[in-house]
C-alpha cells in the first residue's frame, strides 16, 4: 500500500490563531519566550481559547488558568485581557537568571489575544 494523499479539514468558522515570540538576535534565533493562542471568536467574543507558552518550561506549557479566564471575554476589553494574562505562570518558581520571562510571557499573551480581533 502506498499513501497518496492526506486530507486535513479546514478550521471551523470563527477559529483564529496567532503565534508570537521574542528572541535576542532576530527572527532566525530561538525564542526566549513564545506564545501560541487558538480561539473560537464570534462577534468579538471569545467562546473558547487555548494559550500555550514556549521557553518557560522544558516542554510547551498549556496555560489553563489564562485559557479559562478568557472564556466569554470580549476581545475589545483590553483591561480584562490584561488581568487574564496576569494569571500566567502564577505558580512559577523561576531560576535566578530567568525571572524576567514571567512578565515577558504575560505581555506576549496580551499582545497575542488582542491581535485576534
Amino acid at each position: 500500500e502506498i499513501l497518496t494523499a492526506v486530507q486535513v479539514p479546514g478550521p471551523p468558522p470563527g477559529n483564529r490563531s496567532v503565534y508570537l515570540k521574542t528572541s535576542e538576535r532576530g527572527v532566525f534565533d530561538f525564542a526566549t519566550v513564545s506564545v501560541a493562542v487558538q480561539a473560537d471568536i464570534r462577534s468579538s467574543v471569545n467562546h473558547s481559547a487555548r494559550v500555550v507558552l514556549g521557553g518557560v518550561a522544558p516542554i510547551p506549557w498549556l496555560e489553563k488558568d489564562v485559557s479559562d479566564a478568557l472564556q466569554g471575554v470580549s476581545l475589545a476589553d483590553k483591561n480584562t485581557i490584561r488581568k487574564a494574562a496576569g494569571l500566567a505562570l502564577k505558580k512559577a518558581d523561576p531560576m535566578e537568571q530567568n525571572g524576567y520571562k514571567l512578565q515577558l510571557a504575560r505581555n506576549l499573551i496580551t499582545r497575542a489575544v488582542v491581535s485576534l480581533v
